[in-house]
């Protein structure tokens, strides 16, 4: 059975389609050009057709139809429009199962793409539903893409043979009609008519053919394209609701990224230190680091100190490095992992899982340090002193600045143990075994115990309340003088609490961030999302929160409704930073980190 199929091709180079081509009533050259000379030479014609469009402005439509039984399996559309002086251009493609598409915009799925400059912004509609991306610009790329439509041209052009050209002055271009099929394709497609246009620089600007293809093969051939000097690309109307939903900057940054704002500079440590631009996420400096342990991942953190980047690593090396330029100022290395410090006066500590060093922060020679026969599970400074548990639960406090143990508690069980917070004189802290404890900073003592129904996740302090969240997804209030409970809230699923101005934030792994009252627990307002949510940045008017969803949350304080939701693509875990009207948000991917800004108010 054969079935009848219509295919029209690379129509009206000169700016319109073969179906709506002006009247030009242009005067026959005096003779047609090189390629029609002789008999139609497909290549001459293709590669001059190719250089017009990396030369000149230029647009693309086309269309891929794949025919079986008579029905249309899969069709797509394409179209693109450039200005290489200007450097934009837009570039659309778009599939559907079920039309013989024309234009890129009747399918189901459309893919845009709009090159400015140095950027491309791409739009992907889904069912009606938008994504917005965007990428550093390749205007050369986009000159290629369309080459290679042409190559789809030369595949159903190098099966014809051609007559010769005749000129045709209401369109301004050579028309040649097509002869003969090629018997090496190996397919049985019958041409019932075929027609070439090319026009007086031998740039073709239409084919298009009528076929007789048999029902159980199929056929592929490109449809409609333009060349010209005057074709101009206006900016999508979308650009304003892309401008909306894009971060103002993306950049990947490397493994398990952490990060940190200071004053004009965003500071990454990764697998290397990165500083950024915070206005536009351009390097300032970046800073390598020698790995040599493939069995750990490489990853470091850092503090800041006036002018210095303290950074400790996942190996064995610290460095100290200039804010301004990343220059190394000295660098150490010990015996063990040292991924976190902190500067206690003229002294940086670093607390590793073996122990915990410290070095003079002017030029990095050896202060102190301590040791222990197990792991160091927790650490955490306050007012000099560092807090640090090992795994089997026994707490001590460090003088920070000589080394010395003020004192050591072992807890009546095995147990690890994260110290949290220091107030009122006492020192905080969450077990494993699903316990918190009340320390007398000063002497070690346990003054208080309060057995939770899971491992403790999180303890936080506000007010004169201890707030704990567990994984069974329980809240607790407790006095900070005896833990004496003063009220509960249930999530159902792990639930990490912070309080701010009256109010408890809870971020839970049942997939919603809740406002409670401080007083008495009441909600004030949940907040659903997809996935799960722990670590909420809190500013006077907005909350921000990354789900497991993918997506980067901005919600109103007071209310609880949705300012905007971006769409990252991975889980904001950390909790995101907030300076002067911008969000910062942080992937910890393990196969490279990406560090987003976002407008905290885009409207």
């Amino acid at each position: 059975m054969l079935t009848m199929a219509t295919i029209g091709g690379l129509s009206a180079l000169a700016g319109c389609s073969e179906m709506d081509a002006v009247m030009n009533h242009e005067p026959e050259p005096d003779e047609p050009p090189e390629p029609l000379r002789g008999g139609v030479d497909i290549d001459a014609l293709r590669d001059r057709t190719a250089r017009a469009l990396g030369e000149e402005a230029f647009a693309v439509q086309g269309g891929v139809s794949f025919l079986e039984d008579g029905t249309v399996q899969d069709s797509q559309a394409r179209s693109g429009r450039g200005d290489p002086e200007a450097e934009m251009a837009r570039y659309m493609s778009a599939s559907s199962r079920k039309t013989e598409l024309e234009e890129p915009t009747d399918a189901n799925i459309v893919y845009e793409r709009f090159y400015n400059d140095d950027e491309v912004y791409r739009r992907q509609m889904r069912e009606g539903d938008a994504e917005f991306g965007r990428d550093e610009a390749d205007y050369g790329a986009f000159v290629r893409r369309v080459e290679r439509e042409l190559e789809s041209f030369h595949e159903v052009g190098t099966s014809f043979e051609f007559g010769d050209p005749e000129w045709d002055e209401d369109r301004g271009s050579y028309v040649v009609e097509g002869v003969g099929l090629d018997e090496d394709l190996g397919a049985e497609v019958d041409i019932e008519t075929c027609r070439l246009r090319v026009n007086a620089d031998g740039v073709v600007v239409g084919v298009s053919a009528t076929l007789l293809v048999e029902a159980s093969e199929r056929i592929r051939a490109v449809v409609d394209g333009e060349t010209g000097p005057g074709i101009t690309v206006e900016e999508p109307a979308w650009m304003d609701e892309a401008d909306t939903n894009l971060p103002l900057w993306a950049v990947p940054v490397g493994e398990h990224p952490f990060t940190t704002v200071q004053g004009e500079t965003v500071l990454v440590s990764s697998d290397e230190v990165v500083a950024l631009n915070r206005d536009d996420g351009s390097s300032r400096w970046q800073f390598s680091i020698n790995w040599e342990d493939d069995r750990l991942t490489n990853s470091s953190s850092h503090t800041v100190e006036g002018e210095t980047v303290f950074v400790g690593t996942n190996e064995s090396d610290v460095y100290a490095l200039n804010l301004g330029d990343g220059s190394e100022r000295w660098s150490n290395t010990v015996d063990t992992r040292l991924p976190h410090p902190t500067v206690v006066d003229d002294i940086v500590v670093f607390a590793g899982y073996g122990g915990v060093y410290a070095f003079h922060a002017d030029d990095g020679s050896a202060a102190w340090t301590w040791g222990t026969d197990q792991s160091v599970s927790r650490r955490m400074f306050h007012d000099g002193t560092l807090f640090v548990s090992d795994t089997e639960g026994v707490v001590t406090a460090i003088d920070a600045t000589t080394g010395s143990e003020r004192w050591q508690t072992t807890l009546p069980t095995w147990n690890w143990v994260s110290p949290s917070v220091v107030s009122q004189g006492r020192l905080y802290a969450g077990s494993f075994q699903g316990s918190v404890y009340g320390f007398d900073a000063d002497d070690g003592s346990i003054e208080w115990q309060y057995s939770t129904d899971d491992t403790t996740v999180s303890v936080t302090h506000g007010d004169g309340t201890v707030y704990v969240g567990d994984r069974s997804g329980k809240v607790y209030a407790l006095e900070d003088d005896d833990g004496a409970e003063r009220w509960t809230f249930d999530t159902g699923d792990t639930a990490r609490p912070h309080p701010r101005g009256g109010s408890i934030y809870v971020g839970s792994h049942d997939g919603s961030m809740y406002r409670l009252s401080a007083e008495d627990g009441d909600v004030h307002w949940t907040f659903e999302t997809d996935g799960w949510v722990e670590r909420p940045a809190i500013t006077d008017n907005g909350v921000y929160v990354g789900s497991r969803d993918g997506n980067l949350y901005a919600i109103e304080r007071d209310t609880g409704e949705k300012r905007w939701e971006r769409e990252v693509r991975f889980w904001v875990r950390h909790r995101p930073t907030v300076r002067d009207g911008v969000v910062y948000a942080t992937d910890l991917g393990r196969g490279g980190g990406i560090v987003s800004a976002f407008d905290t108010h885009p409207e």
